[in-house]
């Protein structure tokens, strides 16, 4: 019996771990509490093969259904809208300064040249991928204005669709942001100042990607800490909203 259970248990755990994490979620919590779910998985091979295999196993398998969530897609598309926007300003760089290379005239700004109808190969081939460019920074755009309230209806609600999902693309996940507190969700996107501010001694910053919102953008220099402080502690609440919801659905 103790053989086959040795044998066994790894299979078992392999199996019907990942099938309960994303059919129920909850069930693998303990007194309201989510546990990092891979622990689970790393419990049998411990037990059986030693702590090395078990943390291993549950590592590496952790990272793989981790990536299979929801907020992980709009995470991608949201990183994929920001390679779009980068792309057009390299290409519109480009095309600007080329045709005023190529024709001798002064540089034009990127409307008035695509405006133009004469352009010549490759520069007109350049403009088409520019305007694709531009239908695929649409398409992106609204998917995300299309799922994201599905996922984070709390957020969405408090900040917008785009401003979300770049926010929990800072946190790496819905699960990890919702665990952050305010004070950390306030500089999320402003490490390479806080890191400055930590190794040089240089002024700290006050706000990182929230700072995009509105109100912090129209709030008055010397409030838009107290500003963006304030929108973190409704972020941190908002984030835990849509966490524990999504694990009650």
């Amino acid at each position: 019996m103790n053989k086959f259970f040795k044998k066994k248990l790894p299979l078992i755990f392999f199996i019907f771990v990942p099938i309960i994490f994303l059919w129920h979620p909850n069930w693998l919590g303990f007194l309201g509490v989510q546990p990092y779910w891979p622990l689970y998985w790393l419990l049998p091979w411990s037990m059986i093969n030693g702590s090395i295999n078990g943390l291993i196993f549950g590592l590496f398998l952790g990272l793989i259904l981790d990536s299979l969530t929801l907020d992980k897609h709009l995470i991608q598309t949201i990183q994929a809208l920001d390679d779009a926007h980068t792309s057009l300003n390299l290409i519109s760089e480009r095309l600007c300064t080329w045709h005023a290379h190529t024709t001798g005239e002064s540089r034009v700004v990127i409307d008035d040249l695509l405006s133009k109808k004469s352009l010549q190969p490759p520069l007109s081939n350049l403009k088409q991928t520019y305007l694709q460019v531009q239908d695929l920074i649409e398409i992106l755009s609204n998917h995300i204005d299309e799922e994201a309230p599905k996922i984070f209806p709390a957020m969405v609600e408090l900040l917008d669709s785009q401003l979300t999902v770049r926010l929990v693309s800072c946190a790496g996940s819905l699960a990890k942001l919702a665990r952050l507190p305010s004070s950390t969700i306030q500089l999320l996107g402003a490490e390479k100042a806080l890191f400055r501010h930590i190794s040089d001694g240089s002024l700290p910053p006050k706000h990182g990607i929230l700072y995009q919102h509105p109100s912090v953008k129209s709030s008055q220099r010397k409030n838009k800490g107290r500003v963006t402080r304030s929108l973190a502690s409704k972020v941190a609440i908002a984030a835990k909203i849509d966490y524990y919801r999504e694990k009650d659905e």
